[in-house]
């Protein structure tokens, strides 16, 4: 692979890194490239490929960076940052709606339902 031709143009802008994008940064590495002329390969920060590196390195040091197996923790971990859900009330959450509805802001919202709930 040349490292003067980014084959990925894309705006630097923060997104997940792909499985094409973590199985350049397994060939890059294993042909001795470093952080820098892969970022800059990619058209991303070095930081970012210091930290995917850095968070799926396999836990044993001699053993080297695969794309694959990094593509599985990446989205093992995705999987276990789910957002917390709200209003699970199902009275609470169309009390809320129907006030969104008739235009009360969030503060306004949020103070009826300190004084009218327990």
């Amino acid at each position: 692979m040349s490292s003067n031709v980014s084959i990925i143009d894309k705006p630097v802008c923060y997104t997940h890194l792909s499985y094409t994008e973590r199985v350049i940064i397994q060939t890059l590495k294993d042909e001795g490239k470093s952080l820098r002329q892969i970022a800059k390969y990619l058209n991303r920060s070095h930081s970012t490929i210091s930290r995917e590196l850095r968070r799926n390195q396999p836990p044993k040091n001699n053993v080297a960076y695969k794309a694959q197996a990094s593509q599985r923790r990446s989205e093992a971990r995705r999987s276990r940052a789910s957002r917390r859900g709200r209003l699970r009330n199902e009275e609470l959450r169309e009390c809320v709606i129907s006030l969104l509805k008739e235009r009360y802001s969030p503060e306004l919202i949020s103070g009826f339902l300190q004084v009218h709930t327990e």
